[in-house]
């Protein structure tokens, strides 16, 4: 049996560098994302209680953006989201990410980028010697 299996983060607040107006150079600004995470899980796994800690998960991602150079574009910054979550997360077969600054314009509530990446597709790991993230999956008990 065929399952398709996704966690998810919805209006995920952190503080990020990014933009290519001078303002946006001087330092963190809010930015808000709603993250998709689809697995790698059988029905197997499922049964067997195996699951991606989508909680540690938000949290490193926001510790991630925080700590993170300054970036001039967001869809620069949602692939590079991408590419760290597939280094971390071996379970992660596709990531789909919203990604929005915080601050209000006069014309519009929201306005930002959405990036859908499949494992397959990214590029080339540059940094095969980065840290995977500890405990993101596990079993229950």
């Amino acid at each position: 049996m065929a399952v398709r299996t996704s966690v998810f983060i919805q209006a995920l607040a952190a503080q990020a560098r990014v933009g290519i107006n001078p303002d946006e150079r001087l330092g963190a600004q809010p930015v808000e994302l709603d993250v998709e995470l689809e697995l790698d899980l059988s029905v197997a796994d499922i049964r067997a209680g195996r699951y991606v800690d989508y909680d540690a998960y938000g949290g490193w991602l926001a510790d991630w953006l925080a700590g993170s150079p300054h970036t001039d574009l967001l869809e620069q910054l949602c692939l590079r989201i991408a590419e760290q979550t597939f280094r971390r997360m071996p379970a992660v077969k596709a990531v789909g990410i919203r990604l929005h600054k915080s601050k209000l314009r006069s014309h519009a509530r929201r306005m930002g980028v959405s990036l859908w990446l499949a494992r397959e597709a990214a590029p080339p790991d540059r940094d095969a010697t980065a840290d995977r993230m500890p405990s993101l999956a596990g079993e229950a008990s």
